[in-house]
């Protein structure tokens, strides 16, 4: 028992010694204990430079640490899943969700005005980005829009034919044209309507009326300053010739896209030229047009104008012109009118008081 208790105390001193040798430092240090899981979780950042999660850093940087210690290390899922993470998960880089793409914008052709404009308010880009400018039209000097753009200018011309021959002959001719020219701050409008008539070689009709209207708009006010000018032939009443011009005040009660309906009011002068009376006559002038666009095949439009003398307003003049478009080919911009122009006169010297003239014609827009 003696010699086995000295031996149990050799060994416990021997054991004792080695665990207090300097080698087990030296062991200590080749063999680290290993970094908890939540502390290299740490030291690792989770995000990278784009927003998404950087979770596949992990198992490369702690792979660099194995070969190097030899100690053990944390497999990836391993380490994550040891984390405590905040409430709702981060979403995987390959499901996040992308911002909303912006739609394109439509291409828009530029025009040369539009360019223009756009230089003198200082809305143009740098210069960096691509316009296309849609060039304007080149008309040679034999085509209408030569002298009558088609920006500003609206034309038209008319023609009525009727007749007949056997026991009667008959010819009945309409002819009419029409211009409009309108800007921003100005309205031109020419009327010219001619009609002949003869039956058995007798001529029964002998006239025509040209009338003028410039419009000089007041800016951002309905108002507007005219000027009206007419010149009258028939060699059926008891003058030659008749001309008015008169002036005023014009005001637009609606004007929009497919109504408009003016009124104004003024005064001027006429004359009766190779009549029994051929005194200046001061009068003043009342008138009203009325214009609707139906729909896109049929448009109606009505012109009074009212002229009392201002010595007698028992003494007046009423013209009346009205028509309704009907649209036939818009290619061809050809349409079928039912015209209308009547004329009264108080005075009329040993004529009829009233001329009423309708017709059907072909209608053909420039």
């Amino acid at each position: 028992m003696r010699h086995l208790s000295s031996f149990y105390i050799f060994w416990l001193a021997v054991l004792l010694a080695c665990n207090n040798a300097p080698w087990s430092v030296a062991q200590t240090a080749v063999h680290p204990p290993p970094i908890a899981a939540n502390e290299a979780l740490q030291r690792l950042p989770l995000v990278n430079e784009s927003g998404g999660p950087q979770g596949g850093q992990i198992a490369p940087q702690a792979g660099q640490v194995a070969p190097q210690t030899g100690a053990p290390v944390l497999a990836a899922p391993q380490a994550i899943s040891s984390v405590p993470l905040p409430e709702g998960d981060l979403p995987a880089p390959d499901t996040a969700q992308s911002p909303p793409e912006t739609p394109a914008a439509p291409f828009h052709k530029q025009t040369a005005e539009e360019v223009v404009e756009a230089e003198a308010d200082g809305s143009a880009g740098s210069g960096e980005e691509l316009t296309d400018i849609e060039p304007e039209p080149v008309y040679s000097w034999y085509d209408i829009h030569y002298w009558f753009p088609p920006k500003i200018w609206e034309a038209s011309i008319e023609l009525g034919v009727s007749g007949a021959e056997g026991n009667s002959n008959t010819l009945n001719t309409h002819v009419g044209a029409n211009a409009k020219r309108t800007t921003d701050v100005q309205i031109l409008e020419l009327d010219l309507t001619y009609t002949n008539n003869t039956s058995n070689s007798i001529e029964t009709a002998n006239q025509g009326l040209f009338t003028s209207r410039y419009d000089w708009l007041v800016p951002e006010s309905a108002a507007s300053l005219f000027i009206n000018s007419s010149l009258e032939f028939d060699r059926f009443r008891a003058f030659d010739l008749r001309w008015a011009v008169n002036l005023g005040l014009g005001f637009s009660v609606i004007r929009n896209e497919r109504t408009t309906l003016a009124g104004r009011f003024g005064s001027g002068v006429s004359q009766e030229v190779g009549g029994p009376d051929e005194q200046y006559v001061p009068e003043a002038t009342f008138g009203l047009d009325f214009s609707h666009q139906i729909n896109k095949q049929q448009k109606v439009a009505i012109k009074v104008d009212y002229f009392p003398d201002w010595q007698n307003y028992g003494s007046f003049r009423v013209n009346t012109d009205a028509g309704w478009e009907i649209l036939l080919s818009e290619p061809m911009n050809l349409s079928l009118k039912l015209a209308l122009l009547d004329r009264y006169d108080s005075t009329p010297n040993g004529a009829e008081l009233n001329d009423l003239n309708y017709s059907l014609l072909l209608l053909w827009k420039l």
